[in-house]
């Protein structure tokens, strides 16, 4: 092989293993963090109060999760919109009337200076529907009124036994095991134990990862379960399921988790990496990369001509 074939292999190789790099970035990404906060969907389409949720963030994007219940059938878990607190639940709205600037929520648990003050907008929360079962649906969402209900309602126990649970489930592998950072609960007036929720994770396999009972918050009172919160032992790590025990009624907030890193080599995380963007950068390095080295061939043949 003379030098200019040795040179053309070495610089063919050098694009090659550009290509390669830049195609397998997404597997060497670190975990990406993602929060629900319920008022939109994985697609980015608004919910609405009395939406029945399960697969609306199953998506890579949000670690495939998916709501269900043991229960779903006659008591479904829907949308309850704590801007405008229906069926009679004015301790589900956000913010305090006492805050700045008021707001709908009603309760000594989240005035301005208690414990657990509920002065935020919360929005979109998930809640157990007490009256209204999932056969009265059309379209994925609850007939209000024509079901019984003139809104969305969680369950105090009206219709059957309080409360009832909410699993957040993510993915169908191990591999797709989350990182739980943090959670928000409202108007828990009770503690674990005596009318209020306990939170526990479970990995794939079903073994108890963590588990938090939660003290009384209050009525109308807020409050996010983070890393700082006496008891939580946030984060859990390695987490499949998520399952909210809840023995009255009660809300569940924003929801903010780490879905795990990209797998190291394979299909799957370079489809993640779809978008026109991405490939955009792709093709123009590629270009650069082989301009460069038509530029370096060039002047190297021209040396050797001149030479000769």
């Amino acid at each position: 092989m003379n030098a200019s074939n040795r040179f053309l292999v070495k610089r063919w190789t050098a694009i090659g293993l550009l290509a390669a790099i830049l195609l397998l970035l997404p597997n060497f990404a670190s975990a990406a963090p993602v929060t629900i906060n319920f008022g939109t969907d994985g697609a980015g389409n608004p919910v609405i109060a009395g939406q029945v949720l399960d697969d609306e963030w199953n998506t890579p994007a949000y670690g495939n999760m998916v709501i269900s219940s043991p229960t779903n059938a006659t008591h479904p878990i829907v949308a309850f919109n704590s801007s405008i607190p229906t069926g009679g639940d004015p301790d589900l709205g956000s913010p305090n009337q006492t805050c700045p600037g008021g707001g709908p929520g009603v309760g000594v648990g989240g005035v301005v200076g208690a414990p657990f003050e509920n002065c935020t907008s919360l929005g979109m929360l998930v809640i157990i529907e007490e009256n209204c079962p999932l056969s009265t649906a059309v379209g994925g969402i609850i007939t209000y009124p024509s079901c019984g209900a003139p809104g969305p309602d969680d369950n105090g126990g009206a219709n059957g036994p309080a409360g009832g649970i909410i699993n957040f489930t993510f993915g169908t592998t191990v591999d797709d095991q989350v990182t739980i950072e943090s959670f928000e609960l409202l108007d828990f007036e009770d503690p674990a134990g005596a009318g209020g929720v306990t939170v526990n994770a479970y990995a794939f396999d079903g073994t108890l990862v963590a588990t938090f009972a939660a003290p009384a918050i209050g009525d109308n009172g807020s409050a996010i379960v983070d890393v700082t919160f006496a008891g939580s032992n946030l984060p859990w790590a390695g987490v499949s399921r998520v399952e909210f025990v809840l023995e009255g009624s009660g809300s569940v907030g924003t929801l903010s988790y780490e879905t795990p890193a990209p797998t190291a080599i394979g299909l799957d995380a370079i489809s993640i990496r779809s978008d026109a963007t991405y490939y955009g950068i792709v093709a123009f390095l590629t270009l650069a990369a082989l301009s460069l080295t038509s530029v370096a061939y060039l002047r190297r043949e021209r040396l050797v001509e001149v030479r000769s």
